[in-house]
């Protein structure tokens, strides 16, 4: 089996992740809500912070990049479904997510330029649709969404994944 930090698959790599120096610096960063009506908006948040960093992180593995930012838009989604007193919990449990994908895929540290100029939504969905992979079509809609709350780094990100996934 290889070794290295691209070493082994998602249930290898989470096996391991105590030994991951981003991890307790991504976890630490956890910022609770105090109030169970807050937890939509800090989903929100957390999300658009996924997809902000995307363009400059995701070169080592924009596959599984895509997902710290799918997984807490899913557990936003969900929220409707769910009891408010497990809210608070679902929060915990999707920037645990994100922060342990972000650690273990994004790397070390090291940054890409992220892609510039304007660039419009429908340009973006119709990238998307002509790719034809599934975490791109995924990711690209989670960043329209990000998009449209102000996230202006979004659409770029979108751009990015179309770049760095190859088409289905």
């Amino acid at each position: 089996m290889p070794s290295g930090p691209d070493a082994g698959g998602i249930r290898e790599r989470l096996g391991a992740l105590g030994r991951e120096p981003a991890w307790p610096v991504a976890q630490a960063r956890l910022e609770p809500v105090a109030e169970v009506d807050a937890v939509p908006a800090a989903l929100d948040a957390l999300v658009d912070a996924t997809v902000a960093r995307y363009s400059t992180t995701a070169h080592r593995n924009p596959v599984m990049l895509v997902h710290a930012s799918t997984a807490p838009r899913a557990a936003r989604l969900a929220l409707a479904a769910l009891p408010q007193e497990l809210w608070a919990g679902t929060y915990r449990q999707a920037w645990s997510i994100a922060a342990a994908v972000t650690a273990l895929y994004a790397g070390d540290g090291e940054r890409v330029a992220a892609p510039v100029g304007d660039i419009a939504e429908t340009e973006v969905a119709e990238g998307a649709g002509g790719n034809g992979d599934e975490h791109v079509i995924k990711f690209t809609e989670v960043a329209i969404e990000s998009h449209r709350r102000g996230n202006t780094a979004a659409l770029g990100a979108a751009r990015r994944a179309q770049e760095l996934i190859g088409p289905a």
